[in-house]
């Protein structure tokens, strides 16, 4: 009886790491797309940095 809880017990805590994997993963994955373009792509470019709109907008509660 006390192996099989146990095995329970492991088998729901691989379960939860192999979730937050998965979302810390799609989370990079969704959040890489804001990230401003690595320096050497911006030298090829000319030096000239385009800004464009933030996807997100900071709140002000005031």
């Amino acid at each position: 009886m006390q192996n099989r809880l146990g095995m329970t017990f492991v088998s729901r805590l691989a379960a939860a790491a192999g979730i937050s994997l998965v979302l810390t993963i799609l989370l990079m994955l969704l959040f890489q797309a804001d990230a401003p373009p690595p320096s050497d792509a911006l030298e090829a470019s000319g030096g000239v940095r385009r800004i464009s709109e933030p996807g997100i907008r900071p709140i002000s509660l005031r």
